[in-house]
């Protein structure tokens, strides 16, 4: 019980502060995503500790911030660009030091990348419209609130069990219905019901990903949560997982589709 007050009691805190600089507008908006950001991939330089050496860290940290600055100042093209320079300078580091790790071919190549790459996506949505990021925002939490709700009162068929045990059928299908309910009701999106429900189930799909994602990548650091600092929930990483992939998977339906454009 003293943990879900604590998970309600956060999400309550944190919600507004986002909804606030969503609104404030871009750069206040994008300030914020880029200090989440950094904040994620500083929590998984935390877990890794020793198993990394100083300077994978202090590049994974710079990294962090270029992709979230390539994003505000030129869009997903600086982003892309931001991603190829990232993966080349890798390889040829991999070619001169021969003697990488896994664990630090991990962090810097595939978990850093996963995590500030996809997450500064949320950048480029709120470029794109306040309101298309309003509801994504929306459907993440309200999936995520369903899913745990529902997953812990009503679940009993486990999908996942060696991933995550917790995660039931019955909670992924509460969640699911929950966002495409906030896409249909509460997010006033100028397009018809069928699309608005098409992301709804694209965010249920893609945040429940996103958050198998972390669930597998903490069995395989040991560890329970990504960090402290949000009682309740954990770390920031646990807090945003299941944005990591929702974010990019509706920009890049509402770019590719044109369904937002004037």
């Amino acid at each position: 019980m003293y943990a879900i007050k604590d998970r309600v009691l956060t999400a309550l805190s944190g919600a507004p502060i986002l909804l606030i600089f969503l609104f404030w507008g871009r750069l206040p908006f994008a300030a914020l995503c880029s200090m989440v950001i950094i904040l994620c991939v500083g929590e998984i330089a935390i877990i890794y500790g020793s198993r990394i050496k100083k300077w994978h860290r202090y590049s994974g940290l710079i990294a962090a911030a270029l992709y979230p600055l390539a994003a505000i100042f030129y869009g997903y093209r600086g982003l892309l660009t931001i991603l190829y320079a990232h993966v080349l300078t890798f390889i040829i580091l991999l070619m001169i030091y021969r003697n990488l790790r896994s664990p630090e071919i991990m962090y810097t190549a595939l978990i850093n990348t996963y995590v500030s790459f996809f997450l500064s996506h949320l950048i480029l949505l709120r470029a794109s419209s306040a309101t298309i990021a309003l509801a994504v925002l929306l459907a993440t939490w309200a999936f995520d609130i369903f899913a745990y709700f529902i997953g812990s009162n009503f679940g009993a068929i486990r999908v996942v069990p060696k991933i995550s045990p917790n995660k039931t059928l019955e909670g992924m299908l509460g969640g699911l219905g929950a966002a495409v309910m906030v896409l249909l009701v509460l997010t006033p999106l100028p397009l018809s019901p069928l699309r608005r429900a098409a992301i709804g189930f694209l965010v249920a799909v893609s945040a429940q990903a996103g958050d198998l994602i972390e669930s597998k990548l903490k069995r395989f650091l040991k560890v329970k949560d990504s960090g402290t600092l949000l009682p309740g929930h954990g770390g920031f990483l646990d807090r945003f997982d299941s944005l990591i992939l929702a974010a990019p998977a509706v920009f890049y339906l509402i770019t590719l589709s044109g369904w937002m454009a004037k």
